[in-house]
C-alpha cells in the first residue's frame, strides 16, 4: 500500500465488534466530528460490524473486518498485524479489554503511537478485579503510550489496580451535544405508536443496549410494581435500544401484564427526539464506565 506522506495522519480504531452500543456511538461522533483535514480514520473490527457503521458520515473511512472466531483466536492478531502494516497508521487506538490484545501487533508498526481507551469494565467483571483479566492488562501495559478512560473512576482504577503511571492517563468524558439534547418546549414529539400515550401521560424511559449489564429486566419489574392495580393509569414505559435480550424482555413484559404499556422502540437514530417524550429517565444498569 502506497502511503501519501502529505495526507493527514491516519488513526486506526481497533474494536472487537461494531454494533449498537455506547462505545460505538462515541466513536461515531468522534469520527464524524473530526475537522476535515485534521485526521484520517480507519475502523478495524476484530470480529465484524453491523449496519450501525452507516452512522459514520465522514468520507473516506475504511472499514476492515477480521472475522474473529469465537473463543481464543490467536490468528486474528496475525491478521491485524498485516492490516496495520498495510495501513501504516500514525495512531493505533484500541478500546476496552476485548480489543486490548491489538496493542501487541500495533507495537510492531514503525512509528505508530499507541492509545488504549477504557469505556467500562468487562461485563463479566464489573468491579475490575478479575485476576486473569488484570494480569493481561498489566502484561500489555508497557506497550501502551497513553490511556484514555471516560471517567475518573476508571482513571483511578487504571492507576491503582493496573499500575499505570498517572502521566500516561488522560481522562476525557463522553461528549454530549447540548444543541441536540435539550428539554422539550411545548407538546411532546409525535413519535410514539398510535394510541400508546394517553392524555395526560406519564412517560418513564431508558436508553441502552438490551443486554444483561443494562438490566432493563429490573426496570420492567419496578414499573409493574409501581403501576399495579392501575395505580398510575397514565404511566407508560419506553425502552430505546436493541440487543440479545429483546425477546426475553418482551416476554417478561407480557408475563408481568404490562405489555400494553411498554414500548420497545428498538435501535434508533433519533434518540435526542425520543428523550423529549420522557418525564422520568431511569438508568438501571449494573455497571457503566460513564453513561451516555
Amino acid at each position: 500500500m502506497r502511503v501519501d506522506r502529505a495526507a493527514p495522519p491516519l488513526v486506526a480504531h481497533v474494536v472487537h465488534h461494531f454494533g449498537t452500543g455506547g462505545l460505538e456511538n462515541g466513536l461515531v461522533h468522534l469520527i464524524n466530528g473530526t475537522p476535515p483535514g485534521r485526521y484520517r480514520h480507519a475502523l478495524v473490527c476484530l470480529a465484524d460490524a453491523t449496519d450501525f457503521v452507516r452512522r459514520i458520515h465522514q468520507p473516506g473511512v475504511e472499514l476492515i473486518q477480521l472475522h474473529r472466531r469465537a473463543g481464543q483466536d490467536w490468528a486474528v492478531l496475525a491478521r491485524l498485524g498485516r492490516t496495520l502494516r498495510a495501513l501504516r497508521p500514525a495512531i493505533v487506538h484500541t478500546r476496552n479489554l476485548s480489543a486490548l490484545e491489538g496493542q501487541i501487533p500495533a507495537a510492531l508498526v514503525s512509528g505508530a503511537r499507541r492509545v488504549h481507551g477504557e469505556h467500562g469494565r468487562d461485563v463479566f467483571d464489573l468491579a475490575g478485579a478479575n485476576r486473569k483479566y488484570n494480569l493481561l492488562r498489566r502484561a500489555i501495559r508497557p506497550l501502551v503510550h497513553r490511556y484514555v478512560p471516560v471517567s475518573r473512576d476508571l482513571a483511578e482504577w487504571l492507576e491503582r489496580r493496573i499500575g499505570v503511571e498517572p502521566e500516561r492517563i488522560r481522562q476525557i468524558y463522553n461528549g454530549v451535544d447540548p444543541l441536540r439534547f435539550s428539554p422539550r418546549q411545548g407538546a411532546r414529539p409525535d413519535l410514539a405508536p398510535p394510541g400508546f400515550l394517553p392524555d395526560p401521560a406519564l412517560v418513564v424511559g431508558t436508553v441502552g443496549r438490551l443486554a444483561g449489564v443494562k438490566d432493563q429486566a429490573t426496570l420492567l419489574d419496578a414499573f409493574a410494581r409501581a403501576t399495579s392495580g392501575d395505580a398510575i393509569p397514565q404511566a407508560r414505559l419506553m425502552l430505546v435500544g436493541d440487543g440479545p435480550l429483546r425477546e426475553d424482555l418482551e416476554g417478561r413484559a407480557r408475563a408481568l401484564g404490562i405489555a400494553g404499556r411498554v414500548w420497545f422502540a428498538g435501535d434508533r437514530a433519533d434518540v435526542s427526539d425520543l428523550m423529549r417524550l420522557v418525564d422520568i429517565f431511569v438508568l438501571p444498569s449494573l455497571g457503566e464506565g460513564i453513561s451516555n
